[in-house]
Protein backbone atom coordinates (compact mmCIF):
# COMPACT_ATOMS: atom_id res chain seq x y z
CA UNK A 1 0.00 0.00 0.00
CA UNK A 2 1.32 3.43 -0.88
CA UNK A 3 2.13 5.87 1.93
CA UNK A 4 -0.22 8.30 0.21
CA UNK A 5 -3.14 5.88 0.18
CA UNK A 6 -6.52 7.46 0.67
CA UNK A 7 -8.20 7.09 4.02
CA UNK A 8 -11.58 8.12 5.23
CA UNK A 9 -10.42 9.66 8.51
CA UNK A 10 -8.50 9.27 11.72
CA UNK A 11 -10.51 6.22 12.74
CA UNK A 12 -9.21 4.33 9.72
CA UNK A 13 -5.65 4.93 10.82
CA UNK A 14 -6.35 3.76 14.30
CA UNK A 15 -8.12 0.63 13.16
CA UNK A 16 -5.38 -0.90 11.02
CA UNK A 17 -4.75 -4.38 12.32
CA UNK A 18 -1.02 -4.41 11.68
CA UNK A 19 -0.41 -0.95 13.09
CA UNK A 20 0.74 0.50 9.78
CA UNK A 21 0.85 4.24 9.28
CA UNK A 22 -1.18 5.55 6.34
CA UNK A 23 -1.13 9.09 4.95
CA UNK A 24 -3.94 10.67 2.97
CA UNK A 25 -3.16 12.58 -0.19
CA UNK A 26 -3.75 16.34 -0.17
CA UNK A 27 -4.72 18.33 -3.25
CA UNK A 28 -1.75 20.10 -4.89
CA UNK A 29 -3.65 23.40 -4.91
CA UNK A 30 -3.49 23.42 -1.13
CA UNK A 31 0.28 22.98 -1.22
CA UNK A 32 0.58 25.86 -3.68
CA UNK A 33 -1.60 28.09 -1.49
CA UNK A 34 0.60 27.48 1.55
CA UNK A 35 3.79 28.08 -0.44
CA UNK A 36 2.49 31.38 -1.85
CA UNK A 37 1.34 32.50 1.61
CA UNK A 38 4.80 31.77 3.03
CA UNK A 39 6.49 33.63 0.17
CA UNK A 40 4.32 36.73 0.59
CA UNK A 41 4.82 36.75 4.35
CA UNK A 42 8.56 36.33 3.91
CA UNK A 43 8.82 39.29 1.54
CA UNK A 44 6.67 41.40 3.83
CA UNK A 45 8.70 40.61 6.94
CA UNK A 46 12.26 40.55 5.58
CA UNK A 47 12.21 42.46 2.30
CA UNK A 48 13.34 45.69 3.97
CA UNK A 49 16.52 44.24 5.55
CA UNK A 50 18.20 42.95 2.41
CA UNK A 51 20.45 46.01 2.05
CA UNK A 52 21.94 45.83 5.56
CA UNK A 53 25.71 45.41 5.77
CA UNK A 54 27.62 42.31 6.83
CA UNK A 55 27.84 41.94 10.62
CA UNK A 56 30.09 40.29 13.23
CA UNK A 57 30.95 36.71 12.15
CA UNK A 58 30.12 37.56 8.54
CA UNK A 59 33.60 39.10 8.30
CA UNK A 60 35.80 36.06 9.08
CA UNK A 61 33.42 33.69 7.30
CA UNK A 62 32.61 35.73 4.17
CA UNK A 63 34.16 39.14 3.56
CA UNK A 64 37.65 38.37 4.92
CA UNK A 65 37.75 34.71 3.93
CA UNK A 66 39.73 34.16 0.74
CA UNK A 67 38.52 30.58 0.42
CA UNK A 68 34.93 31.64 -0.34
CA UNK A 69 35.92 34.37 -2.79
CA UNK A 70 35.67 31.82 -5.59
CA UNK A 71 35.87 33.26 -9.10
CA UNK A 72 36.31 29.99 -11.03
CA UNK A 73 34.53 26.69 -10.51
CA UNK A 74 37.22 23.98 -10.30
CA UNK A 75 37.82 21.00 -8.01
CA UNK A 76 40.63 22.90 -6.30
CA UNK A 77 38.56 26.01 -5.55
CA UNK A 78 35.74 23.81 -4.27
CA UNK A 79 38.18 21.96 -2.01
CA UNK A 80 39.49 25.23 -0.61
CA UNK A 81 35.97 26.52 -0.09
CA UNK A 82 35.10 23.43 1.95
CA UNK A 83 38.29 22.90 3.95
CA UNK A 84 39.81 26.37 4.28
CA UNK A 85 36.74 28.44 5.07
CA UNK A 86 36.07 30.26 8.31
CA UNK A 87 33.88 27.36 9.50
CA UNK A 88 35.39 24.29 7.78
CA UNK A 89 33.27 21.86 9.80
CA UNK A 90 30.05 23.33 8.34
CA UNK A 91 30.80 22.10 4.86
CA UNK A 92 27.49 22.88 3.15
CA UNK A 93 27.30 26.40 4.60
CA UNK A 94 30.84 27.30 3.51
CA UNK A 95 30.21 25.78 0.10
CA UNK A 96 27.03 27.85 -0.28
CA UNK A 97 28.98 31.05 0.43
CA UNK A 98 31.59 30.15 -2.18
CA UNK A 99 29.11 29.11 -4.88
CA UNK A 100 27.04 32.23 -4.30
CA UNK A 101 30.14 34.41 -4.69
CA UNK A 102 31.06 32.58 -7.89
CA UNK A 103 27.54 32.92 -9.29
CA UNK A 104 27.52 36.69 -8.63
CA UNK A 105 29.47 37.30 -11.84
CA UNK A 106 26.52 36.01 -13.89
CA UNK A 107 23.91 38.21 -12.22
CA UNK A 108 22.81 41.39 -14.03
CA UNK A 109 24.50 44.57 -12.91
CA UNK A 110 22.00 46.65 -10.96
CA UNK A 111 24.11 49.81 -10.86
CA UNK A 112 26.72 51.24 -13.24
CA UNK A 113 29.53 51.37 -10.71
CA UNK A 114 29.15 47.71 -9.68
CA UNK A 115 32.45 45.95 -10.41
CA UNK A 116 32.37 43.45 -13.29
CA UNK A 117 34.09 40.76 -11.20
CA UNK A 118 32.22 38.81 -8.53
CA UNK A 119 31.52 41.04 -5.57
CA UNK A 120 30.26 40.26 -2.08
CA UNK A 121 26.93 42.05 -1.94
CA UNK A 122 24.97 41.61 1.30
CA UNK A 123 21.54 41.71 -0.36
CA UNK A 124 22.35 38.66 -2.48
CA UNK A 125 23.26 36.63 0.60
CA UNK A 126 20.16 37.70 2.49
CA UNK A 127 17.89 36.86 -0.44
CA UNK A 128 19.44 33.38 -0.40
CA UNK A 129 18.80 33.14 3.35
CA UNK A 130 15.18 34.12 2.80
CA UNK A 131 14.79 31.43 0.11
CA UNK A 132 16.22 28.80 2.47
CA UNK A 133 13.83 29.95 5.19
CA UNK A 134 10.94 29.70 2.73
CA UNK A 135 11.89 26.13 1.82
CA UNK A 136 12.26 25.24 5.49
CA UNK A 137 8.81 26.66 6.21
CA UNK A 138 7.28 24.59 3.42
CA UNK A 139 9.12 21.50 4.68
CA UNK A 140 7.65 22.13 8.14
CA UNK A 141 4.21 22.25 6.53
CA UNK A 142 4.77 18.90 4.80
CA UNK A 143 6.05 17.39 8.04
CA UNK A 144 2.98 18.56 9.96
CA UNK A 145 0.77 16.91 7.32
CA UNK A 146 2.51 13.67 8.32
CA UNK A 147 2.56 14.25 12.08
CA UNK A 148 -1.14 15.09 12.28
CA UNK A 149 -2.01 11.77 10.65
CA UNK A 150 0.00 9.60 13.02
CA UNK A 151 -2.09 7.09 15.00
CA UNK A 152 -2.03 8.84 18.38
CA UNK A 153 -2.82 12.25 16.83
CA UNK A 154 -5.29 11.42 14.04
CA UNK A 155 -8.06 10.43 16.46
CA UNK A 156 -8.10 13.98 17.85
CA UNK A 157 -7.65 15.82 14.53
CA UNK A 158 -10.08 14.09 12.23
CA UNK A 159 -10.53 15.93 8.91
CA UNK A 160 -8.77 19.10 10.07
CA UNK A 161 -5.31 17.92 9.02
CA UNK A 162 -4.63 20.46 6.26
CA UNK A 163 -5.78 23.67 8.04
CA UNK A 164 -3.88 22.72 11.19
CA UNK A 165 -0.72 21.90 9.22
CA UNK A 166 -0.97 25.17 7.28
CA UNK A 167 -1.51 27.17 10.47
CA UNK A 168 1.39 25.46 12.27
CA UNK A 169 3.80 26.14 9.40
CA UNK A 170 2.72 29.79 9.15
CA UNK A 171 3.22 30.29 12.89
CA UNK A 172 6.65 28.67 12.73
CA UNK A 173 7.62 30.71 9.69
CA UNK A 174 6.57 34.03 11.23
CA UNK A 175 8.01 33.39 14.68
CA UNK A 176 10.44 36.12 15.84
CA UNK A 177 12.84 33.33 16.80
CA UNK A 178 13.56 32.87 13.06
CA UNK A 179 14.62 36.50 12.51
CA UNK A 180 18.32 36.01 13.14
CA UNK A 181 18.56 33.02 10.82
CA UNK A 182 17.35 35.19 7.93
CA UNK A 183 18.88 38.60 8.59
CA UNK A 184 22.26 37.49 10.00
CA UNK A 185 23.99 36.01 6.95
CA UNK A 186 26.20 33.49 8.75
CA UNK A 187 23.19 32.07 10.56
CA UNK A 188 21.98 30.47 7.36
CA UNK A 189 23.67 27.49 9.02
CA UNK A 190 20.63 27.25 11.30
CA UNK A 191 18.11 27.49 8.46
CA UNK A 192 19.92 24.96 6.29
CA UNK A 193 20.35 22.52 9.17
CA UNK A 194 16.67 22.89 10.08
CA UNK A 195 15.61 22.32 6.47
CA UNK A 196 17.53 19.05 6.20
CA UNK A 197 16.53 18.00 9.74
CA UNK A 198 12.83 18.36 8.93
CA UNK A 199 13.28 16.56 5.61
CA UNK A 200 15.04 13.68 7.40
CA UNK A 201 12.07 13.16 9.74
CA UNK A 202 9.66 13.49 6.79
CA UNK A 203 11.57 10.78 4.91
CA UNK A 204 11.58 8.53 7.96
CA UNK A 205 7.82 8.80 8.39
CA UNK A 206 7.29 8.11 4.69
CA UNK A 207 9.52 5.04 4.91
CA UNK A 208 7.59 4.00 8.02
CA UNK A 209 4.35 4.02 6.02
CA UNK A 210 5.78 2.34 2.94
CA UNK A 211 4.87 -1.34 2.52
CA UNK A 212 7.25 -2.17 -0.34
CA UNK A 213 10.82 -3.04 0.58
CA UNK A 214 12.23 -1.02 -2.33
CA UNK A 215 10.24 2.03 -1.23
CA UNK A 216 11.43 1.66 2.35
CA UNK A 217 15.05 1.42 1.22
CA UNK A 218 14.73 4.49 -1.02
CA UNK A 219 13.16 6.67 1.68
CA UNK A 220 15.66 5.40 4.26
CA UNK A 221 18.50 6.39 1.96
CA UNK A 222 17.05 9.87 1.55
CA UNK A 223 16.64 10.12 5.32
CA UNK A 224 20.32 9.31 5.88
CA UNK A 225 21.41 11.83 3.24
CA UNK A 226 19.26 14.53 4.82
CA UNK A 227 20.58 13.65 8.29
CA UNK A 228 24.18 13.94 7.07
CA UNK A 229 23.42 17.23 5.32
CA UNK A 230 21.85 18.63 8.50
CA UNK A 231 24.96 17.74 10.47
CA UNK A 232 27.23 19.29 7.85
CA UNK A 233 25.36 22.58 8.39
CA UNK A 234 25.24 22.65 12.19
CA UNK A 235 25.81 20.34 15.12
CA UNK A 236 22.10 19.94 15.87
CA UNK A 237 21.88 17.36 13.09
CA UNK A 238 23.37 14.75 15.43
CA UNK A 239 20.25 14.84 17.64
CA UNK A 240 18.15 12.99 15.06
CA UNK A 241 19.06 9.77 16.83
CA UNK A 242 17.01 11.09 19.77
CA UNK A 243 14.17 12.63 17.76
CA UNK A 244 13.17 9.44 15.93
CA UNK A 245 12.73 7.22 19.04
CA UNK A 246 10.75 10.00 20.75
CA UNK A 247 8.54 10.24 17.67
CA UNK A 248 7.97 6.48 17.69
CA UNK A 249 7.18 6.39 21.39
CA UNK A 250 4.89 9.41 21.73
CA UNK A 251 3.09 9.73 18.41
CA UNK A 252 3.06 6.33 16.71
CA UNK A 253 3.04 3.53 19.28
CA UNK A 254 2.10 0.90 16.69
CA UNK A 255 3.66 -2.54 16.30
CA UNK A 256 6.82 -2.70 14.27
CA UNK A 257 9.48 -5.40 14.04
CA UNK A 258 12.44 -5.16 16.36
CA UNK A 259 14.73 -5.38 13.32
CA UNK A 260 13.23 -2.14 11.95
CA UNK A 261 13.86 -0.24 15.18
CA UNK A 262 17.38 -1.62 15.59
CA UNK A 263 18.26 -0.83 11.98
CA UNK A 264 16.97 2.73 12.32
CA UNK A 265 18.90 3.37 15.54
CA UNK A 266 22.05 1.75 14.15
CA UNK A 267 22.06 3.85 10.97
CA UNK A 268 21.28 7.10 12.78
CA UNK A 269 23.86 6.19 15.41
CA UNK A 270 26.51 5.86 12.72
CA UNK A 271 25.51 9.22 11.29
CA UNK A 272 25.62 10.86 14.73
CA UNK A 273 29.00 9.29 15.57
CA UNK A 274 30.45 10.48 12.27
CA UNK A 275 29.13 14.00 12.81
CA UNK A 276 30.49 14.17 16.37
CA UNK A 277 33.87 12.94 15.11
CA UNK A 278 33.74 15.49 12.28
CA UNK A 279 33.01 18.44 14.55
CA UNK A 280 34.90 17.60 17.73
CA UNK A 281 37.34 14.76 17.06
CA UNK A 282 39.61 16.37 14.49
CA UNK A 283 42.76 18.30 15.19
CA UNK A 284 43.28 21.84 13.98
CA UNK A 285 45.40 20.62 11.11
CA UNK A 286 42.81 18.20 9.76
CA UNK A 287 41.09 20.29 7.17
CA UNK A 288 40.63 23.26 9.43
CA UNK A 289 41.82 26.32 7.58
CA UNK A 290 39.57 28.87 9.24
CA UNK A 291 41.13 31.90 10.85
CA UNK A 292 38.96 31.82 13.95
CA UNK A 293 39.22 35.61 14.12
CA UNK A 294 35.81 36.18 15.66
CA UNK A 295 36.29 33.44 18.24
CA UNK A 296 39.71 34.79 19.13
CA UNK A 297 38.36 38.33 19.60
CA UNK A 298 35.54 37.10 21.81
CA UNK A 299 37.94 34.97 23.87
CA UNK A 300 40.37 37.87 24.32
CA UNK A 301 37.53 40.17 25.37
CA UNK A 302 36.24 37.69 27.97
CA UNK A 303 39.73 37.11 29.36
CA UNK A 304 40.31 40.86 29.52
CA UNK A 305 37.11 41.40 31.52
CA UNK A 306 38.09 38.60 33.92
CA UNK A 307 41.57 40.05 34.46
CA UNK A 308 40.20 43.55 35.04
CA UNK A 309 37.57 42.30 37.48
CA UNK A 310 40.08 40.17 39.38
CA UNK A 311 42.50 43.12 39.61
CA UNK A 312 39.78 45.37 41.00
CA UNK A 313 38.83 42.76 43.59
CA UNK A 314 42.45 42.36 44.74
CA UNK A 315 42.98 46.12 44.91
CA UNK A 316 39.60 46.63 46.58
CA UNK A 317 38.55 49.12 43.93
CA UNK A 318 34.90 49.62 42.97
CA UNK A 319 33.79 48.51 39.54
CA UNK A 320 32.93 51.59 37.47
Amino acid sequence: MSPEAASGGGADLEGLADGAVVFRRQHSARHLAVFLALALLGLGMYGFVTNAEFQFDDEPNITNCLAVRMETLTPETLRRAVLEAGAPNRVIVSLSFALQHWAAQFLPRLVDDQPPKPDLLPWQFRIFNLCVHLLAGFAVYLLFLRLLQLPRVARHVGARVWPLAALASLLWFCSPVQTQAVTYVVQRATSLSTLFYVLAIFCYLTARAERRLAGQAAWFGLMLLAALASGFCKEIGATLILAVPVLEWWLIRTPRSRAWILLTLALLGLVAAFQIRWFYGRGKGEGGGGSGTAEARIGDAVRGVKRDLWTRILEDRPVS
